[in-house]
């Protein structure tokens, strides 16, 4: 999984399997469904997860998402990462619902979706200003970006709080100008 680097901390999975229980739970079998999950395989095995620390020295990492530990016509034994195993296990993880984000018309919008998502658990609000949603969004500091461009930002997210807030598990209220309760729905 990590390619010779110091491993990420945390517990990985060991799956073992067979091409036969793989092809039971993917609904179908047969020579060309076969052929269809290898190559299916193997590109989820060439998926590369990078991890960036929030440290002095800005420091990162990579990672494979799977990885075949040894495969035979008959058997499997595949590694998970550990990000994605702890995902599957049930430890803290966040959860982004692409249908919700697929609803939302502008780039602007899902992206402070998916920061939303990863910030705010179900069940649980937070107030934040539109300067803060800016400074999430964009990394580029305040100073010396052209005043068009900051109200063209400032409506951007303003528009998409209202978007969000249009969603079944989200909703927006105002508490004064420039600043919004976002509270994220338990189901």
């Amino acid at each position: 999984l990590h390619e010779s680097q110091i491993a990420a901390d945390g517990e990985t999975l060991h799956i073992r399997t067979s091409w036969r229980e793989l092809a039971g739970r993917c609904g179908s079998q047969g020579g060309r469904s076969q052929q269809l999950r290898e190559a299916q395989l193997r590109r989820l095995c060439e998926v590369v997860v990078w991890e960036k620390a929030d440290d002095a020295q800005r420091s990162f990492r990579q990672s494979r998402l799977v990885s075949v530990v040894h495969g035979s016509d008959l058997r499997l034994h595949l590694a998970v990462n550990c990000r994605l195993a702890g995902a599957v296990m049930g430890s803290l993880y966040a959860q982004v619902s692409l249908t919700e984000r697929q609803m939302l018309a502008t780039d602007t919008a899902q992206a402070m979706h998916a920061f939303l998502s990863t910030t705010l658990r179900p069940g649980r609000s937070i107030p934040i200003g539109i300067d803060a949603l800016m400074h999430r969004l964009w990394s580029d500091a305040a100073e010396g970006i052209p005043e068009g461009t900051l109200r063209a930002r400032r409506k951007g997210v303003r528009d998409s709080l209202e978007a969000i807030g249009a969603l079944p598990s989200w909703t927006v209220a105002w508490l004064r100008p420039g600043i919004a309760e976002i509270q994220r729905s338990k189901g």
